[in-house]
């Protein structure tokens, strides 16, 4: 019978205690839905002051969806966050997200292949980066951790180096 020990004693990843992202990051996804959103009201005031929809008697009911429609998206964004996280083991990071449906990443460190930190205007305005980590054979990251402070990022990346070269040392040995 196959026996290993490693496997053993790895604990179950449902049990895993998940390190919350930062505070600024729902601020940081809050702002973008704010941008779009505007961007849509403008559009729906253009479409009142040159179009004949001002006159019909349903006037008022794009008006409303779209009201209705931004405060469920900031529910949901503010809620979502509740249910993300992220967590280092010794010989894999997990990360987990979703409300309704729930999906977790295990990525062991011995299938990363390489790893890059991202920060675009709002996340370096916050202090958040984003981590993406690609295994062999994807075209896309395999895992992605948005809303890191930057300087756990760049522990967490520095971290992962060093095991990733660790694992290259014994295997060339």
């Amino acid at each position: 019978m196959f026996n290993n020990s490693l496997i053993e004693q790895l604990p179950e990843f449902q049990q895993v205690s998940y390190r919350k992202l930062d505070k600024n990051a729902v601020w940081v996804v809050a702002v973008n839905w704010m941008i779009f959103f505007m961007i849509l009201m403008i559009m729906l005031t253009f479409a009142y002051l040159f179009t004949p929809l001002m006159e019909t008697e349903f006037a008022l009911l794009p008006v409303v969806g779209l009201i209705i429609l931004m405060t469920l998206s900031f529910s949901l964004i503010f809620y979502s966050f509740k249910f993300k996280g992220y967590a280092l083991r010794e010989f894999d990071i997990i990360y987990k997200s979703g409300i309704f449906w729930r999906k977790q990443t295990v990525l062991p460190f011995n299938r990363i292949q390489h790893l890059e930190s991202h920060r675009g205007p709002l996340e370096r305005k916050f202090g958040l980066a984003t981590l993406r980590l690609f295994s062999a054979g994807g075209h896309g990251a395999d895992l992605t951790i948005f809303g890191l402070e930057y300087e756990r990022s760049n522990d967490i990346r520095q971290l992962l180096l060093d095991k990733i070269q660790a694992d290259q040392a014994i295997i060339n040995d």
